[in-house]
Order: structure tokens, then sequence, then C-alpha cells
């Protein structure tokens, strides 16, 4: 593995400067309290700054040391400590996680047997078949409770398919790796996590709980709350870009101290493979890690991202040319600014390193030529497609199969690619009825269940589930989300925040979506994956309208908020409420020409291009000439005779 010395790089003259300068100007455009970013090149620092302050309400500057939470990019903390353990021999990948864990449950439609079958490689790469949450101490639920009743109370979830049959993203399955460690070392995971990596390491400013002077996360103009988040595994904890870059550090090193290697070379080799790749994949999920390639270089580019209560961080690492980069914010809508700058500062790292560069292909699935399919085979790929991560829409227009709004070209009745260079591929049952669609492109390989299509036979349309139709809503960190329950050709679907899922009845009570996640309907309650409760609401409309009386600027009332209730009114068939929710919008968040326009584009992914065209329309109204709401009015429209 290469961990070698490398000569001192050569910037650009002027990057650090160029840098600062984007920095600033992008934290005050995206109105971002405060940003930390480091760079390294094997185990020393290149550039390391603060920025802005740790809360709107307060002016502590942001400081190389201060400590922010990095959500889910401490998944790769908890593997790396996983392979230091396994490197002494505590654990091994393909151990079975109930060998360690034997109390360990969850529920299965496949049998108990499944339960046997999970190993550290299948939680460490999310193919166990976990759900994303647990209903104790998830993103939802803010209650107080300990990592021990978290991992409990996973006894109460479903498995989504098969072990190890395909990918989805799960906290869990980190959290019970961390669970896995505690029992082994006989330590909690915290002290086992200082004693094994933070302490040798010398991450000193490593926390599991909120105090003292660290960055508040913050949504918007509002800062969430603080508390301790139990999943310690899957990313709960705080860390300071100083101490990332000593991370970072210690990864480009081969996991080496003092001369001792702490990780075995074959182990962290095939922490950062791609596992169970398909063919032509070289980008995709290793083990608690991504692996990414360099367009310019072709190299790896290993990483993992973070989001969540206010916060995003982006952390990658080029092994080959022993650089690496983190950002640190505290503000969820940044523009992608954390893996913007991180990109950026990545580019000038690469460049400081080599003189020259060979050019990758940009379209590596380029160069085959478009075949002619008919029309009625791609009528039959039409669709709704969607996992718990990704949706997508697939539909033929004019000839061409559309996939969310852009053509694909045909390489055969069921492989196509896009115009950046993405392989699509549908498979299709021993009927000819599409299953899934696979997308191979820059980042990986998905896996999209076919959710629903405009060919599917009617379903059973029971009279028991109309107690279930209507609205429903979650809090997450003080903003309200909204789903609509409808019934449509005998199925109820739910559409929300989660996009629009048919679900399957398994029993009374409870169905499951495409892609696995279970719903259950309790006491006028929904809840999703065993993770979101969503309390059934009649009245969501007339309080935030009496809200926006008292309180206009409420974090109840942002523009997501009202859009997404207006969808849910429309969807329930409440023209006149979701127009009244509309309204709203526009009179508190102007101008109302951007606010039609996203709604457009929204209801055109939806395929629902007559309401698309409404709004477009309207803006015209306003705005005579405006580009954007023609070029949408003109995808709304049939095509022409020939």
């Amino acid at each position: 593995m290469t961990h070698g010395a490398q000569s001192p790089l050569e910037l650009e003259p002027g990057f650090v400067a160029g840098l600062r300068a984007k920095i600033e100007a992008e934290m005050s455009k995206h109105t971002i309290p405060g940003l930390a970013i480091g760079l390294v090149q094997g185990d020393e620092s290149v550039w390391m700054e603060g920025f802005g302050s740790t809360a709107r309400a307060e002016k502590h500057p942001v400081t190389v040391d201060t400590p922010f939470s990095i959500q889910s990019a401490g998944k790769t903390y908890t593997a790396t400590a996983f392979f230091m353990a396994a490197s002494r021999g505590l654990v091994t990948l393909d151990q079975p996680l109930r060998q360690i864990l034997p109390e360990f449950r969850v529920r299965s439609r496949w049998g108990d047997a499944e339960l046997e079958k999970i190993t550290f490689r299948h939680l460490l790469t999310h193919r166990s078949g976990l759900c994303h949450e647990a209903p104790v101490g998830n993103n939802y639920d803010h209650k107080a409770c300990t990592f021990e009743e978290h991992i409990r109370s996973i006894a109460d979830t479903w498995l989504k398919f098969p072990v190890g049959t395909r990918y989805s993203y799960s906290n869990l399955g980190m959290d019970l790796v961390a669970f896995a460690l505690s029992r082994v070392s006989g330590e909690t995971f915290p002290v086992f996590m200082r004693h094994e990596l933070f302490g040798p390491v010398g991450m000193t400013s490593v926390r599991y709980e909120p105090y003292g002077n660290y960055a508040r996360g913050h949504r918007g103009r509002w800062e969430t709350p603080s508390h301790f988040v139990p999943m310690l595994g899957a990313g709960g904890f705080f860390i300071s870009v100083r101490d990332v870059a000593r991370f970072i550090s210690f990864h480009l090193t081969g996991c080496q101290l003092a001369g001792k290697t702490l990780v075995r070379d074959d182990l962290l080799r095939e922490m950062t493979e791609v596992q169970w790749p398909v063919d032509g994949q070289a980008q995709g999920f290793g083990l608690g890690l991504l692996i990414g390639r360099d367009p310019a270089t072709g190299r790896r580019i290993l990483y993992h991202p973070g989001g969540g209560y206010g916060y995003q961080t982006m952390q990658m690492w080029m092994p080959e040319e022993q650089v690496g980069v983190a950002v640190l914010l505290n503000q969820s809508a940044n523009g992608g600014l954390h893996i913007k700058l991180s990109r950026i500062a990545m580019e000038k790292l690469i460049a400081g390193n080599f003189r020259s560069r060979r050019t990758a292909d940009p379209k590596p699935f380029g160069g085959e030529s478009a075949v002619a399919v008919r029309c009625e085979d791609l009528q039959r790929l039409s669709g709704t497609y969607r996992s718990a991560e990704d949706a997508r829409t697939v539909r033929e227009r004019r000839g061409a199969l559309v996939l969310d709004g852009s053509a694909l070209r045909p390489l055969g009745p069921t492989s196509f690619i896009s115009e950046r260079g993405d392989r699509i591929t549908f498979y299709l049952d021993t009927l000819g009825r599409p299953l899934e669609m696979q997308i191979l492109d820059a980042f990986g390989c998905t896996h999209l269940p076919l959710d629903h299509s405009p060919s599917d036979d009617s379903g059973p349309d029971r009279p028991e589930w109309r107690r279930y139709i209507g609205m429903y809503r979650v809090v997450e960190d003080g903003l309200d989300f909204y789903a609509a329950v409808v019934l449509r050709r005998g199925y109820l679907h739910v559409v929300g925040w989660m996009g629009d899922a048919r679900l399957r009845e398994e029993s009374h009570g409870l169905f499951f979506t495409a892609d696995g996640d279970s719903v259950e309907f309790r006491n006028g309650m929904l809840l999703w994956g065993s993770g979101a409760v969503h309390t059934k609401t009649e009245d969501a409309l007339r309080e935030l309208t009496n809200l926006a009386e008292i309180d206009p600027r409420s974090r109840r009332l942002t523009v997501g908020t009202l859009m997404r209730l207006e969808d849910a009114y429309r969807t329930l068939g409440d023209a006149s409420s979701a127009d009244s929710a509309l309204e709203l919008n526009l009179r508190l968040h102007p101008p109302a020409s951007d606010r039609l326009l996203q709604l457009a584009e929204v209801y055109l992914g939806k395929m629902d291009d007559e309401r698309a065209a409404t709004l477009c329309r309207r803006v015209l109204t306003l705005e005579p000439g405006n580009d954007h709401a023609m070029a949408i009015l003109a995808e709304t429209q049939p095509p022409s005779s020939p």
C-alpha cells in the first residue's frame, strides 16, 4: 500500500487567499454561521483555519480546535476501530454478529435463520437488510435514552430484504458494530474508542455529549436543539477539524504510529476496496467508507460525508497522492459548500503533487452506438422506482425513455446510457415486467425496485384501509414534514418526504414498501421504518395560517414546509386547501415566481404535467417571457403530429 513520504506540495501562488475569499463569500451567501477547513499531506498540515462563529446568537469564533458534530462521517472512525480490533484478533470481518451478541433480535419475513447470516462485513457495507433507524434514539426521537436502550429497540424493526442481497443505508449497522466492540472489549464504546483510536492518534477534542465551546447546529435561520445522540457508532460525536486532519493523516500513513502498524495491510486494503461490485464498477461502498475516482488522475478518493442536526461534513483523502481535505459546517442548508470546497481543495492539492496528469474518460461507458427500441418496449419500463435513499421517475416521451426529465440513449431494450455517461439497466420478470432499475454512475451502483407503474393491475381496495387515509405530520429539529396517505387504483400510497410509495399489506395494520421499509398504522399514527412517527392531523392549514399572523418568521413556516403541505393537500384531492397553502407560501416568501417554478419542477418530476403547466402559466402572467417557465411548459406539451 502507498503511504511513503512525499515531496513538499507546490501550491499555486495565492491558493490559500483565493480559497479563503471563496469561503467567506459563500458563507455570506448561504448565511452559514461557522466553518472549519483542514488540508493535509501525509502526516503534515498544509493549511487549517476556522471561519465565522459557533452560533448565530453567540460570537465565539470558530477555530481549528472547535468541535463540530460530524454526523455520518463518524462511521469511518467506527470502521477503523473495528479493523484495529480485528488486527488484534478480537473480531473477524466475516464473523456472524450473533456469535458476539447472541441476544440480538430483529423481525424477519424470511424466518429467524436470516439473523444468523448477518456478519460484520454486511454491517460495514449496509448490506445486512436492517432499516435505517430504530424506534428509540433516532433522528426524530429526541427523548433521553441510553445507547443500550437504543440497541435493544432494534428488536422492534423489520429486515428490509434477505441478508446480503442488496444495499440499503443503515445507521443501525454501525451502531451494532459499536455495541459488539464494546462487548468484546469489556468497555463502553466511548471508552473503547478513546483507548483504541482517539488517544493513540492524539484526537483530544472528541466528545459524545455537547458541552463547552462547541459549534451549534443550524437549519436555516434557526439553531437546532443540542442533546446527546445515542447513535454512537453511526456518528454521534463531536470533533475539531484539527483532529479530523489527524485521522486523515493516520490513514495516509497506512494506520501506523511510531513505526507500529495498527491495522494490518490486508485489512486496510479490503476496507478501501469496493465490496460486491458489479461489472464495470470502480466506485461505491467499501467497508465503512466510500470509494470514488478523481476524474483527472483516475486514482482513488476515499471519503465519507455527514449531515444532520444542522451540521454538514466532508472528509476525503487520496492514498496514492498522500493528500486529504476536511470541511466542517454548522449549517445544514449550505448549497453543498462542504462538497464544493473539498473538491476544489483536492484538485489544488493534486496539482501541487504532480506536474503532469493524465486525463480520464469523462464518460466511462461512452462510445456504444444507440439502437432502435419500440415505443411499447419503452412504455413498459415507465414507472416510479424508489429506495429509502432515492426515487426516480421513468416514462416514455416522444419515442424516448426519459429519466427524471433527461432522455436516455438506448443500447438495447433494457440497457441505456444517460447524457453524462451513467449506465441504466432494467431487470424484468419472466413475463417481461420490470422488477428494478440499476444505475451505475460515478458514485457507485444503485438498485431501485419498481414501486408502481401505469400498467399495474388494480389492488384489493380493502374497506378497512379507509381509516388510514389522511394527512400525517412528523417533526424533525423543529421543522414540520407532511405526508399524505391516499388510495390509488386499489392500493394505499404514502406521499411526502419519502416520495411516492405504494404499500403492500402484510397483516392488519402492517404494510411494506417495494424497498422493504415497514409502515405500521397504530392509534392514529403512521410509523415509517420503525423510526419516524407521524401523527394524523386534521387542522394543519388552519394551525399554520394562525401562526403566520402571530409569528410569520417561525421556523414552522419555511418554504419547504409549506410546499410539502400544499403537495399533501393536493395529493388528498383537497384543491382548496392546497391553493390556500400555496398562497400562504407566496405571501410569506416572495418572489412568487421563484416559489411557483420550484413547485413546477416538483410536479414535472412527478409526471403531473397538467399541474406543472398551470404553475408555469401563472409565472408567465407575472413575468412574461420567463425562460425557465417556458422551458418547463414546453416539456409538458404532447408531441406534435408528424
